[in-house]
């Protein structure tokens, strides 16, 4: 398990249910591929 999916996890256990959770995200419109560290959410920062 890499620090990306950790992250997720935590969003899950720690954010309330009607969170934007990174993991039910549409996407972006050109595909790019997934980060290790950083969620889709922290990729553009």
């Amino acid at each position: 398990m890499n620090a990306r999916e950790i992250s997720e996890q935590n969003e899950k256990l720690i954010l309330c249910e009607r969170a934007c959770f990174c993991t039910n995200t549409a996407g972006r419109k050109i595909s790019e591929p997934e980060s290790e560290l950083r969620t889709c959410y922290q990729r553009d920062r």
